[in-house]
């Protein structure tokens, strides 16, 4: 998603011919790269632990994935969906 934006505002900057839009784009992917990314980072990390370790060492930053990730943990055999069996207990309990 802020790949997305960045490439809007890097797009209008073209089409309206305006530095002052070309710059809002190189400050809005440096705010996202830098202050934003560490501060998700850090909250991930703190929420969700040695499982938000395990997706973020096969996720990389700003580049999409061919395929979805899948966690290995995930177990299958409850009958249900991947999806549905993967649901984090802070979430599903709800």
């Amino acid at each position: 998603m802020q790949i997305s934006g960045s490439l809007s505002l890097l797009l209008w900057s073209v089409v309206l011919g305006s530095p002052f839009v070309a710059l809002a784009a190189v400050s809005v992917t440096a705010f996202a790269a830098g202050l934003a990314a560490y501060s998700e980072r850090n909250d991930l990390d703190a929420r969700f632990g040695e499982a938000w370790r395990a997706y973020r060492s096969d996720v990389r930053d700003w580049w999409p994935r061919r395929t979805p990730w899948q966690d290995p943990h995930c177990d299958e055999s409850v009958g249900r969906p991947k999806a549905i069996s993967c649901i984090p207990p802070t979430i599903s309990a709800r």
